[in-house]
């Protein structure tokens, strides 16, 4: 920033420098970006993911899609430091969904190991056929009604984030999961009628 006539300018945006060369593949100016910016992109994470490991690792990728993708900055659309933060805060996200995925996903793989202990082979073979029956009568859906009811049954998704998935309206998701489960108690009912 400079003093003109006693009001402050400000001066062209350093950073913007920095990612013009760094497009050019400029080592020494991806040296600087970082010493600049990584630990405002630090401090961001760690608030996103909160825990030190998962900060560094979204930081490190950040500055990887800068080093390979600097030249897509559009100074028109705002400045570098918020391209920065905004691709920091995208990849923490991602990053803690993951985590969350493979928490689920351990979860349930301890639960199901752990049902051996609570269950008699019967009770398995018995809650093995019920799962076949259900997933038999999910293949007699509607693909619309299938793909909702699995998209928030099996997959855990709310009714919001099926509609989302989807692009369809929360009373359209609603209905098709109705009209799903109506059928599958049909085709359930048939199966043990017969």
């Amino acid at each position: 920033m400079a003093a003109i006539g006693g009001s402050i300018v400000a001066g062209p945006d350093p950073l913007l420098g920095l990612l013009n060369r760094v497009d050019k593949g400029d080592v020494d100016a991806f040296r600087d970006l970082y010493s600049r910016a990584a630990r405002r992109l630090f401090g961001l994470a760690m608030k996103v993911v909160q825990r030190p490991e998962l900060a560094e690792e979204v930081v490190q990728e950040v500055f990887v899609q800068v080093w390979s993708s600097a030249g897509r900055f559009d100074p028109s659309r705002g400045e570098p430091l918020v391209w920065l933060f905004t691709m920091t805060h995208r990849r923490a996200v991602e990053v803690v969904r993951r985590e969350q995925a493979c928490l689920e996903r351990d979860s349930r793989h301890h639960r199901e190991t752990t049902a051996l202990g609570q269950y008699s082979v019967e009770e398995l073979i018995l809650r093995r056929v019920e799962d076949e029956k259900i997933r038999a009568s999910l293949s007699t859906l509607s693909r619309a009604q299938s793909e909702a009811i699995t998209l928030a049954y099996l997959d855990g998704q709310t009714y919001a984030e099926v509609a989302g998935t989807l692009n369809l309206s929360l009373p359209a998701v609603k209905s098709r999961i109705r009209d799903g489960f109506r059928n599958m108690r049909q085709c359930l009912g048939r199966e043990g009628a017969g």
